[in-house]
């Protein structure tokens, strides 16, 4: 579940940054020998003697959280066939097998079974919306390549997968209304498409089959998943293109690095021209794109308005740009990579006006989030990074350094596997790792409130498995426990 922050997720949403943009907060996954669950999350009060509140007991593992709040679970006394969706009104299985790849997107779950060598299986795709399973894909469907819009209405993937090529298809979550987006497309290295949706749009960035001269071009277009027509956004795009969070622009690239911000629906540039031009992040409020250039490795600010001018805010020594603040405010980036890590060192500077940038750790041994996580507490108060990671365990010192003086840093755990941003300055994290070879391995989960000084952490569970999740909301942590087949299950808590 645990993905670290190390390369570049092309359709990023800007709300959370990366040392290159992150991936969506549930992650594509493959677990053998389990079989996925989906249970909603009922409001209880946290219970620290009872480790919160049970959802499900027996062997099961958590696999991921609706945008709703459903809880995505791993259930192995099921006989490795279902996925289901408990609601308080029945069940919803989704067929599944041991070679299943589940992927989240919003509040819709897809399960691939059947997945073969070549990474195509069918597909069906489970909503609350419509409280069922729709088979979408009888078996030539790409795992892992898919997007939802935000309502649930509407899903798309690749499939027809024959060698190397696959058709970008649209349906509703119930099954009707599929579209064939683009016939032929290529659905992989060197050019897998990059899918997600903007509002009611589909935006995808995708190769045709190289032409006679061998040379495939990126194009980057919006489709209406209703009609199916297409609109081209960026004829010979760039690899990378972002979405603000409303879902009304987008930000792209030539392949020679112009940049440009146009709106999702097609039509002339809301700001154009952008030289150098790499990739880069909406503000929250989608107000402003804070972005990296690809020669001169600064980074520039530029208002999302008719010919906006962009600002200056590092001249150069970026490697990457890996978050913002909520607010929009204050930036984190790195300038050194470790090859073999992907680690990074990391650095704080406004993202508002140029200004000397504080380094907050100097060794390429740190990353500012992993997936899921946070980089920043949600009051933008905080931003919150891993440093002196161990590269074979991808644990290590979690910290908070408040944006106001990052120079005095806040070590909350020594041996963290993953952190996440609650209300306010609020974190939860699990610290005391230890490694467990059948598992991602255990430890304590607490949460501490940044903005009382001289807080200590609050233990919510000890010894809990090592992936935990946050809801969208940042109220309530899920976890599970394995260790002990007397409590063991997937359990939800309310953050104090």
């Amino acid at each position: 579940m645990r993905t670290p922050v190390l390369a570049f997720a092309f359709a990023a949403v800007s709300v959370g940054g990366c040392g290159n943009p992150p991936p969506a907060m549930n992650q594509d996954m493959a677990m053998p020998d389990l079989a996925p669950t989906v249970d909603m999350i009922q409001p209880v009060d946290l219970v620290l003697a009872n480790h919160g509140s049970k959802l499900v007991g027996g062997d099961v593992q958590l696999a991921g959280v609706t945008d709703d709040s459903h809880v995505v679970y791993w259930d192995n006394a099921q006989g490795n066939t279902t996925v289901v969706a408990i609601d308080g009104t029945g069940t919803n299985p989704i067929e599944a097998d041991n070679q299943s790849v589940v992927a989240i997107s919003h509040d819709a779950v897809f399960v691939w079974h059947n997945v073969d060598n070549s990474n195509n299986g069918a597909l069906g795709v489970w909503t609350p919306k419509t409280g069922n399973t729709a088979e979408v894909a009888k078996g030539t469907s790409v795992a892992g390549l898919e997007a939802a819009t935000v309502d649930g209405a509407y899903v798309a993937f690749i499939d027809n997968f024959n060698n190397g090529f696959g058709d970008l298809v649209s349906v509703k979550a119930d099954g009707t209304n599929r579209q064939t987006l683009k016939m032929g497309i290529s659905a992989g290295s060197p050019c897998t498409p990059q899918l997600q949706f903007a509002g009611a749009l589909l935006i995808a960035s995708y190769c045709l089959p190289p032409s006679d001269a061998g040379a495939q071009v990126r194009v980057a277009s919006s489709f209406d998943p209703a009609s199916g027509n297409e609109t081209v956004l960026q004829a010979d795009a760039g690899a990378f293109f972002s979405v603000d969070k409303a879902g009304k622009y987008v930000a792209l690239s030539t392949s020679a690095h112009v940049g440009a911000i146009v709106a999702a629906a097609g039509g002339a540039p809301l700001v154009g021209n952008l030289a150098d031009f790499d990739y880069g992040l909406f503000t929250g409020d989608g107000g402003a794109l804070v972005y990296k250039t690809a020669t001169a490795g600064g980074l520039s600010r530029v208002p999302v308005a008719m010919n906006g001018t962009p600002t200056a805010l590092q001249m150069g020594g970026v490697d990457g740009l890996d978050a913002l603040s909520p607010d929009g405010k204050f930036m984190v980036f790195h300038s050194a990579t470790d090859p073999n890590s992907g680690f990074t060192d990391l650095k704080l500077a406004p993202a508002d006006s140029a200004a000397a940038a504080t380094t907050l750790f100097g060794m390429t041994t740190a990353t500012a989030f992993f997936a899921p996580g946070d980089p920043f507490t949600t009051d933008s108060s905080n931003a919150i990074f891993f440093e002196n990671l161990d590269p074979m365990t991808n644990v290590g010192d979690w910290v908070a350094a408040p944006v106001g003086n990052p120079s005095m840093t806040n070590k909350l755990g020594s041996s963290v596997w993953l952190g996440f941003a609650a209300g306010g300055a609020k974190v939860v994290f699990n610290d005391n790792w230890k490694p467990d070879p059948q598992s991602a391995g255990h430890a304590d989960i607490e949460v501490i409130d940044l903005s009382s000084k001289g807080a200590t952490p609050m233990l919510i569970a000890e010894q809990a498995a090592a992936d935990i999740l946050v809801t969208v909301d940042h109220t309530r942590v899920v976890y599970g426990f394995d260790l002990d087949m007397s409590r063991a299950g997937i359990y939800t808590a309310s953050i104090p």
